[in-house]
């Protein structure tokens, strides 16, 4: 647990902690070509896989008791969540104006 906060608190003094923020409001930002609608739509497929894997791995350990089960189910939610990110930091990169791209001209 201290690693872990001191790995927040270095990413908050040296400034990576400012492109996750911009990454996470690029989201709030229409897609401006098809490679930022397919990174978009992917990202939100694997956080809705996430969501639901995590719940399950609750729903699994409170009510079956089967803890390894649950543990299959929890760490497969924190797998489709690293895609989650992963995918949004894509769009976040991908999607930028072109002014030159047909998807733009509509």
């Amino acid at each position: 647990m201290g690693s872990f906060l001191l790995t927040v608190l270095s990413h908050l003094f040296t400034g990576s902690a400012k492109r996750w923020i911009a990454a996470a409001e690029a989201f709030e930002a229409p897609p401006t070509n098809p490679a930022a609608q397919r990174y978009r739509v992917i990202a939100f497929c694997f956080f809705m896989a996430f969501a639901a894997l995590v719940l399950i791995a609750a729903l699994v350990d409170t009510l079956a008791k089967a803890r390894s089960v649950s543990e299959v189910f929890g760490w497969s939610g924190i797998a489709c969540f690293q895609v989650c990110v992963f995918c949004g930091v894509r769009y976040a990169i991908v999607n930028t104006a072109h002014e030159d791209d047909e998807w733009n001209r509509a």
